[in-house]
This record gives C-alpha cells, structure tokens and sequence, in this order.
C-alpha cells in the first residue's frame, strides 16, 4: 500500500471538514499496520474500510446504512486483522450476506479514501470516518443480499456515491475478468 498517498488523499479529503483534528493527524504519522489505526478512541475521528464490489455490468453492492440511513458502501470499522482487505472483506460479508470468496480482488490497494461525518448520537460524539475504499469484482450469478444483520443491499449505478471518495488508484474494470 502506497501510505503516502492514502496519507495526502485523507489530508486532502478532509481539508473542507476543517483538515484533520491533532490527534487523527498523528493517526496518519502512523504506520499503516499500527494500532493506532484501530482505534476509535480518537478525539475528532478514525479510520474505517469499504469494499466496493462491481458485477460484469459494472453496477456495484450499495447498502442503505442502518444508522445514519445513507446509501454507502458496505463496509465498518478496523477491529483486529492486520490486513486492511481482509477487514473490508469481513465487513462486506457481515453486511450483505455474499460469501466474500465469490469476490475476486485484483488489488490490495485502496483505490479512494472518503471522508465521513458521522453525527453525534446516545453512543458517540460527532466525529469523521476516514474510510479506506478497496475494490473488488463478484463472480457471475449473485443476485441476492441474505443480510445477516437485515441491511438493505442492492446493485446499483453508483456515480453520485463514486464522486464523494477521493482517487488513489486505477479503479478495476469487470470485463477484465473471468471466472
């Protein structure tokens, strides 16, 4: 993973929330296999991975999120796996139910960086998400989301969604490849 880039595009991301908050800031001197990037403790904000999985159509899973009842990537917080695609995909799996073998993931690398707020609520203070966006294509034939935790999922055109993430790298392409 390239952590400068991701460094400058969460600096860049987040400059019309106010730029980052000190202590994020040194959440992004860290190393990016550090701790520190689990935690969520963090006064002012923290880190999150999203997968966005596309079909051969090139339309992608979107989930309407259950608390904040915007439509997003599926995706959460950075709980224990020292690899940051394995979180995505655990994520994406809890979310929508697609067995996250049927992915294909050409990169390892995040392929944006989004800024999110996330209102104050009874659990928590107002605070942003800097959420790291890998990419993935799903294998032929998925068409439904079982949810295990009820989330509404569907295939989608995500232009408006694409736009609210800063590019990193190259976005995958579904027609390069097979299965």
């Amino acid at each position: 993973m390239d952590w400068l880039a991701v460094q400058n595009a969460v600096r860049d991301a987040a400059s019309p929330h106010g730029g980052l908050p000190p202590p994020c800031d040194r959440l992004m001197s860290s190393d990016p296999s550090s701790l520190l990037l689990r935690r969520r403790d963090c006064e002012g904000g923290h880190f999150t991975v999203s997968l966005r999985v596309l079909d051969q159509d090139g339309r992608a899973v979107v989930i309407r999120h259950p608390k904040l009842g915007i439509s997003t990537y599926p995706g959460g917080h950075i709980e224990g796996e020292d690899d940051l695609i394995e979180e995505a995909r655990r994520e994406f799996e809890e979310e929508t139910g697609i067995d996250a073998n049927l992915i294909e993931l050409p990169s390892r690398i995040p392929v944006a960086v989004g800024v999110h707020e996330i209102p104050a609520s009874a659990e928590t203070l107002a605070h942003l998400h800097f959420d790291l966006l890998f990419e993935g294509v799903a294998r032929a034939g998925i068409v439904d989301f079982p949810s295990p935790e009820g989330i509404e999922c569907v295939w989608c055109r995500d232009e408006d969604l694409r736009a609210t993430y800063r590019t990193l790298s190259r976005s995958v392409r579904p027609d390069e490849y097979t299965f």
